[in-house]
Formats: C-alpha cells, sequence, structure tokens
C-alpha cells in the first residue's frame, strides 16, 4: 500500500504530458462540433478567498485547467492548484499546499460524461511535507436544466513512509436557473467524514473573455467555510455557462477541507506514535 499512492503519481504525471501533447497535437484535425467531448482546446483560471472556522483552511488559492479534444466523444484535461491557505490544530500550524490532476474521459454534450480522475496534494505540515494522492471515476449526467454528478474512488495520505488509504465519495446536483446563473448542492464522504456545501455561480458574458463569479458555504468535520472567487474562461468566447460546463470543462476536484486537515492530523499523530525510540534488552 505505501507504494500505491507514489507509483500512481509517477503515472499521473506522465498521462498527462501525454495527453496534453497528444490533444493539443490532434486538435488540428478534429472539427469543433457541438456534440464533441471538448468542443475546442480551452482553458480557465479561477482565485478566490477562504474563510471559516476552527481547522477549516483560510487564505488565498488559484486553480487552472486546460481541457482538450482527442477524439470526437474522447477529451482530456489537465489540473493544477496552488494556495496558500492556513490552519491551525494539525499537530501545529500547516499552510501551502500545492497539486496537480487529470481527468480522461468520455462525452457526449447532450447526456453524459464518464471518466477517470487523479490528483496529488502536496502538503506541508510541521512534521514534514505529506503527499494526498485521490484517483477514480467521476460520471455527469444531463436533464435539460439539472446536471447530476458524481465521483467514486480513493484517498491516499503518504509521508515519512508510511500510508493510510480511504474511501472517497462525492455527489452534486447543479441547476440552472439560467443558462448563465447556477446553483449547487454537494455531498461528500472524504477521509472518513462526511460533509457538503451550498454554492452559486454566475457567468458575465460581455467581451470575447467570459468570467464568472461564485461563492459557496461548506461544512465538513463540524467546520463551516466561505469560499468566494472568481474564474475566467480562456477559449469560450459565445458560449453561456451551461455550454462551458457541459462541451468544455469537466469540473476541478482539488480543494483541500477541514476533513482533509482532520486526517492529516490523525495522520500525524499516528506517526507520532510510531516514531518512539526503540527499547533495546540487556543481553
Amino acid at each position: 500500500m505505501k507504494k500505491s499512492g507514489t507509483t500512481f503519481k509517477k503515472t499521473l504525471v506522465t498521462g498527462a504530458t501525454a495527453l496534453g501533447s497528444f490533444g493539443i497535437t490532434l486538435h488540428g484535425g478534429i472539427a469543433a462540433a457541438q456534440d464533441a467531448a471538448v468542443s475546442n482546446v480551452n482553458g480557465k483560471l479561477s482565485f478566490g478567498y477562504t474563510a471559516g472556522e476552527g481547522d477549516t483552511m483560510e487564505g488565498v488559492f488559484s486553480e487552472g485547467a486546460l481541457s482538450f479534444p482527442i477524439a470526437r466523444r474522447v477529451g482530456g484535461q489537465i489540473d493544477l492548484r496552488l494556495d496558500d491557505q492556513s490552519a491551525n490544530g494539525v499537530a501545529g500550524s500547516i499552510g501551502g499546499t500545492f497539486g496537480y490532476g487529470a481527468h480522461l474521459f468520455l462525452r457526449d454534450p447532450q447526456t453524459y460524461l464518464l471518466g477517470l480522475y487523479g490528483h496529488v496534494l502536496e502538503t506541508d505540515t510541521p512534521l514534514g511535507s505529506r503527499t494526498s494522492t485521490r484517483y477514480g471515476v467521476e460520471g455527469e449526467f444531463y436533464l435539460q436544466n439539472v446536471t447530476l454528478s458524481f465521483f467514486a474512488g480513493e484517498d491516499v495520505i503518504e509521508g515519512a513512509g508510511t500510508a493510510k488509504s480511504y474511501d472517497a465519495f462525492e455527489g452534486a446536483v447543479d441547476y440552472y436557473f439560467t443558462d448563465n446563473t447556477m446553483g449547487s448542492a454537494v455531498i461528500n464522504d472524504y477521509f472518513g467524514d462526511t460533509g457538503g456545501g451550498i454554492g452559486v455561480t454566475h457567468l458575465i458574458t460581455q467581451g470575447s473573455t467570459p468570467f464568472g463569479l461564485f461563492g459557496m458555504v461548506e461544512q465538513s468535520s463540524g467546520d463551516t467555510a466561505v469560499t468566494l472567487g472568481a474564474t475566467v474562461y480562456f477559449g469560450n468566447a459565445g458560449k453561456t455557462l451551461k455550454e462551458i460546463h457541459r462541451t468544455s470543462d469537466p469540473r476541478t476536484r482539488m480543494k483541500p477541507g477541514a476533513n482533509y486537515l482532520d486526517a492529516l492530523r490523525d495522520f500525524n499523530s499516528t506517526l507520532g506514535v510510531r516514531r518512539r525510540p526503540p527499547v533495546f534488552k540487556d543481553s
């Protein structure tokens, strides 16, 4: 089990690089189509601030994504996350997370998305850097103004030569009040703890580079967090928010929450027990 996250991390980096090169190369030979998995090479950049209570991460963050077509019904996406968020309670203070991930999926923008997803988060703690690897399957189902989505897989936290794994699940319902305004409700079970949240996103379509404003209130491990931010969309001129979500980029899944911080605290506490000096008996 100790090697599973490291092996996946190497596979993820190699696969993401190959997918990116392959997808962008093929894009020249794939005609943009409304029924393609990804209509064209596109990207997004999000930035914002999270404030909360207890062990919730607080501070600024940024996320980016590049989506690309591979074949008519096959698409890929590469995700990056960087934050300067910090929190107390994890055997001291914790601050700073870097993450990267990849999606490989089949999609019919009229009905569904089904694919493989994985990411790696590197987080600094007082006992050293910890690596969290997530991998599994994701899906979306499109029903007029409603999108149902899910993720199911596994999380693995590694550090100091040991590893611990958890089942991972998330389900979400998105409702489009208009083609450019969406409300969301999310429930998840990450790192052995159940959480959830509600949010809203609105797309401002003025100009050739649309951008959206978003806000979300979440609760996990008994702590509440509020996130506000904005997303700039590249290569999506003339699209509505619903069209961007169904013909361009899948959702990103790298945001750390209070359940992640609790898992890091428990992981570090376990290491503290395991790292007691050995006792030698007289022969």
